[in-house]
């Protein structure tokens, strides 16, 4: 385990343990890129294993660095656990000291020189999903429908975000991809609405609500399959349905923007995603713009940045293991037998299955170019 004091000699010291953890390749070997995970929950370390051994995440060798931060709701015992009874070396964690309140998230702060010295020491960052963005982050009351049960999680994720790429709350602020502009962002899901939140946008708080003007779960169901963000609204017209299966829909890109271009698509391509969220963005932060959107336009999939070209944030989920597996099965309705495959499902929507492919290239390519800069 790697853990950074806050101050004194301790910290140089906690500073010279993260150097000498750092792998290094065998003479005539490439370098071996470093990867940054925030939330690293057994099921999200499982999601990067097996992309990593699907060679979907094509590196010969990578290093996966954990971090959280000690002021985190959430306990992450069963992750180094799970790590080190499978003996995988190549995963290492880290723990970030110190609390910051929200006054104090979009400045220097306690948090600011152990981020330096991650980015120092890494090719990019990884941010999956998770729960409900606090929105007094983006100055908003908080809506009878949102659910924001780890706040502290956004309060670090946030300020790691606008210590990485500044944003409008402080437009003066000198943000480390600034010396930095090719290191790598992938921001899924809640991670890609806390990439909103650090540059300095909003989101909105329940898409049903705000975008479609809806108050029942029938409604929204009655919207059909491109306009439902989330499962959750066949589990609450019809409850108690085991293994029930994700909401897929398709995208429409952005013709000339990184994701049609990464994967080779032009603008009549239609993807379909794996979609798990109630909430979206509203008004973009500083230097972002749209990718991709929902068929009708109202909502952002996902978002690029307009300096950083190697920043990237998706609402979607192109890591779900589901989405990989040939045996994984779900039910698609209540009261049958699992029936639904989102493998299968995938290929039988082309390009779905290259679209989802290209991204983790585009993240392989990017951590190898990175580390060999290094």
């Amino acid at each position: 385990m790697i853990v950074l004091p806050k101050r004194g000699l301790g910290w140089i010291v906690g500073l010279l343990c993260l150097v000498v953890a750092v792998p290094v390749a065998a003479a005539g070997e490439p370098p071996v890129p470093v990867l940054v995970m925030t939330r690293p929950t057994v099921s999200q370390i499982r999601n990067v294993i097996e992309l990593f051994e699907r060679d979907l995440l094509s590196l010969p060798r990578l290093s996966l660095l954990c971090v959280t931060s000690d002021a985190e709701e959430s306990d992450y015992r069963s992750a180094r656990e799970f790590v080190q009874e499978n003996h995988l070396d190549w995963i290492r964690f880290q723990t970030i000291h110190g609390r910051v309140e929200a006054d104090k998230l979009f400045q220097e702060n306690e948090w600011t020189a152990q981020f330096r010295d991650l980015v120092a020491v890494s090719d990019g960052l990884l941010l999956p999903g998770g729960a409900d963005m606090p929105p007094a982050l983006y100055g908003e009351p908080t809506g009878l429908l949102t659910n924001p049960t780890t706040p502290r999680r956004s309060m670090f994720e946030v300020s790691f975000l606008f210590q990485l790429l500044g944003g409008s709350r402080n437009p003066g602020f000198s943000p480390l991809l600034a010396r930095r502009p090719s290191y790598l962002v992938l921001a899924i899901c809640l991670g890609c609405q806390s990439l909103n939140v650090a540059a300095g946008g909003t989101m909105v708080q329940d898409i049903p609500r705000e975008i479609y003007g809806l108050e029942t779960a029938e409604e929204v169901l009655a919207l059909g399959a491109d306009r439902i963000h989330d499962n959750r609204y066949l589990d609450a017209a019809s409850p108690g349905i085991d293994r029930l299966a994700s909401a897929f829909h398709a995208i429409r890109l952005e013709p000339g923007r990184l994701l049609a271009s990464l994967s080779g698509l032009d603008e009549r391509a239609r993807p379909q995603v794996l979609s798990a969220h109630h909430q979206a963005i509203e008004k973009l932060g500083l230097d972002l713009m749209p990718l991709a959107t929902s068929l009708d336009g109202k909502v952002i999939e996902a978002i690029g940045h307009r300096r950083y070209p190697r920043v990237l944030g998706v609402q979607f989920h192109p890591e779900a293991l589901e989405t990989y597996q040939k045996g994984a099965m779900f039910r698609s309705a209540p009261g049958g037998e699992p029936d639904f495959n989102p493998r299968r499902y995938l290929t039988a929507h082309p390009p779905s299955v290259p679209f989802q492919q290209s991204i983790w290239r585009w993240v392989a390519e990017g951590l190898a170019e990175n580390a060999a800069r290094h």
